[in-house]
């Protein structure tokens, strides 16, 4: 086995262990946050093929450097941004095969969350009924809107009560003056969240839930095979690239072995548009080349939601 086949097979191996979960994952790849949120941008985008087309406009690049390379050197500068590409494409592949293996979830819509987002700052949740009640006058009848709007008064009247006694009170006194009025203010914030949060999930249950997006609708495992296959190439070319970095002698007899390949590497994200169709066909009734493009621009969306999910977990 050469140098080149070792490095392949044990790279693969690494990578496919990383797979355990999303921390798992970006522990091995380490993509940066603001990372993320570029590749969450590109597969918002992509909205003529969705995930299909986000994965050709990286591997167009990376194949365009490696035919110029069969004329000309490239520079170490060059290899190592088609280097970079094949890293994030990569990563974003795997973290595809994950959510079809069912490693990492998808993000859950509003509809099917078990509980309202209820951590709110005090003067976004004031502003958000002062918005609502001028958008809808009725709502000051509402019993929760009721008691927020009662609680806003209790809590001017104590502020002015504190504001009121606060010189008079002087020494050992005062400590407990404040802590009083501290007390005070939590009891009024944390009746002002409960209610608030009551009024969000009320409205939800209201609202007729949306109906799950098709990538949701269908069972994703039979994907695992064309994505699998996707990755451990993406993989070896990556490696590839790798090795070629590190070799000086033999750098464009190495890449001109990416490069022949290009057909079959593009041929990867027919079949997997292919397979959406399938998928489409079994489980929905519409096997069409429209309902697999839909698919593939839902999945891309679906993918750069958990980025944004974790790029929001990653920056608290």
């Amino acid at each position: 086995m050469s140098d080149l086949d070792r490095r392949i097979s044990g790279d693969w191996i690494d990578i496919r262990e990383s797979a355990a979960d999303f921390y798992s994952l970006n522990d091995y790849f380490k993509v940066p946050v603001a990372r993320m949120l570029e590749e969450r941008t590109a597969l918002g985008l992509a909205n003529e093929e969705g995930i299909t087309e986000y994965k050709r406009s990286r591997l167009g690049p990376v194949f365009t450097a490696l035919e110029n390379m069969l004329y000309k050197s490239l520079t170490q500068g060059e290899l190592e941004r088609q280097l970079d590409t094949m890293h994030i494409l990569l990563f974003i592949t795997m973290l595809q095969r994950c959510v079809i293996l069912g490693s990492v979830n998808l993000v859950r819509s509003q509809d099917d969350a078990s509980s309202p987002e209820v951590e709110l700052d005090l003067k976004m949740v004031l502003g958000d009924i002062q918005e609502r009640v001028k958008a809808d006058p009725s709502l000051q009848k509402h019993p929760a809107v009721k008691n927020i709007l009662a609680q806003i008064k209790r809590y001017q009247s104590e502020m002015a009560k504190m504001k009121e006694l606060s010189p008079k009170i002087k020494g050992d006194a005062r400590k407990t003056f404040l802590a009083n009025f501290r007390e005070t203010f939590v009891s009024i914030a944390e009746s002002i969240k409960k209610n608030h949060a009551e009024l969000i999930k009320a409205e939800r249950a209201a609202t007729p839930p949306e109906e799950p997006s098709i990538v949701r609708r269908v069972p994703l495992k039979s994907l695992g095979p064309v994505i699998t296959q996707q990755a451990t190439t993406f993989a070896r070319m990556k490696s590839t690239l790798v090795h070629a970095v590190g070799d000086k002698f033999r750098t464009r007899e190495i890449l001109a072995g990416i490069f022949h390949q290009k057909a079959q590497v593009l041929g990867l994200l027919d079949a997997e548009l292919n397979a959406y169709a399938v998928l489409c066909r079994d489980h929905v009734g519409d096997g069409s080349p429209r309902a697999a493009v839909l698919f593939s621009k839902t999945f891309g969306r679906e993918l750069g939601q958990v980025l944004e999910r974790q790029a929001r977990v990653d920056t608290t």
